[in-house]
């Protein structure tokens, strides 16, 4: 399946939460109800903080926002809804299937998924993928690949550059 790839310069954390209100500007320019976008990178580059503001952006209560480590999916209620796993400490496939990633991404909904490189090869391939790496104490390089043709759209519609 074909991919695209883009690469993203963040220099603060303002700047993350402005490349995250573009990033649900353009989610919902394009519909992507049923999108699953997996998000990678060490352990404090940004994951949670991404989807806490993309959250918020379609009207979710930033208050409630939070790392689903323990829990492994929270859900928020947005429009669309917004659920939010972490498989950081899914142990093996039947744990990953029992998660029920598959029927939350059939419906009208977006799936984030932290820590998604630990269960590549059973996620859907049809996602947006956003890997996250420090650059500096406060600057991050987001590496974002899209598969599939609703993916590759949005990747292809994400205006940062310059002019943020």
């Amino acid at each position: 399946m074909e991919t695209v790839n883009r690469s993203f310069e963040i220099s603060s954390e303002a700047d993350m939460a402005k490349f995250a209100a573009k990033f649900a500007a353009t989610l919902a320019a394009v519909c992507c109800e049923g999108l699953l976008i997996g998000l990678s990178g060490t352990l404090g580059a940004g994951k949670t903080f991404f989807v806490r503001e993309v959250a918020f952006q379609v009207g979710a209560d930033r208050e409630i926002v939070c790392s689903p480590t323990y829990t492994l999916c929270n859900e928020y209620p947005s429009t669309p809804r917004i659920y939010h796993l972490d498989l950081y400490r899914v142990r093996d496939e039947d744990e990953y299937y029992g998660l029920g990633i598959d029927e939350m991404c059939g419906g009208e909904s977006i799936v984030f998924v932290e820590w998604a490189d630990r269960f590549a090869d059973e996620l859907p391939p049809e996602r947006l993928n956003l890997h996250i790496d420090l650059t500096s104490e406060t600057a991050r390089r987001i590496e974002l690949t899209a598969t599939g043709d609703q993916p590759k759209q949005i990747a292809e519609s994400i205006n940062w550059g310059e002019s943020n």
